[in-house]
């Protein structure tokens, strides 16, 4: 137990530097609140006041461009409908009148009459990548940023692995 908890120690700490580089942040979202509780990264990449540990879910709607919204709702009901357990996205947000892209990762949990829970995610600002791709270049080929997010979503995958694999590790020994 005392090596599992060490464990998810190191990743927390992992993480919050991803965030404190302003292209990673986590977010949890409890379906019988409309608050989502987020990290410092996910308060950078959206805007946020520094410090902001909690914004409502009306409040992140009100930021995702509209045309992008309805896609962005309607792939999180097809995962319910189809109970998976993740999901992924690409959207864009209004930051302070800077449209960003946000690639957007959930796992979401079901109660015992299988309605979605809670959805633990991450944001990846990949902005950078999109205006490369726009440009006509290789994603990911081109440049620091494009290197920068082809390696974050390569730990972010590992990343997600690991804590799956530490969650039933810690799931047994309790």
């Amino acid at each position: 137990l005392e090596k599992a908890q060490r464990a998810l120690a190191e990743r927390d700490v992992q993480l919050a530097l991803a965030g404190k580089a302003g292209l990673v942040g986590t977010y949890a979202h409890d379906f019988n609140r409309d608050m989502m509780q987020v990290s410092e990264g996910y308060a950078a990449i959206h805007g946020l006041p520094e410090g902001t540990t909690e914004t409502s879910r009306s409040e992140w709607k009100s930021r995702v461009l509209p045309e992008d919204l309805t896609r962005k709702l309607a792939v999180e009901r097809k995962a319910f409908c189809e109970r998976r357990g993740d999901y992924s996205v690409e959207y864009r947000i209004d930051r302070d009148g800077e449209v960003r892209w946000i690639e957007s990762r959930g796992f979401i949990s079901y109660d015992s009459d299988g309605s979605p829970q809670r959805i633990i995610g991450v944001n990846i600002d990949i902005t950078e990548d999109a205006a490369e791709h726009a440009a006509g270049r290789v994603h990911g080929s081109a440049g620091a940023g494009g290197l920068m997010a082809s390696a974050l979503q390569h730990w972010l995958l590992a990343f997600g692995q690991a804590s799956a694999q530490l969650r039933q590790s810690v799931a047994r020994l309790t």
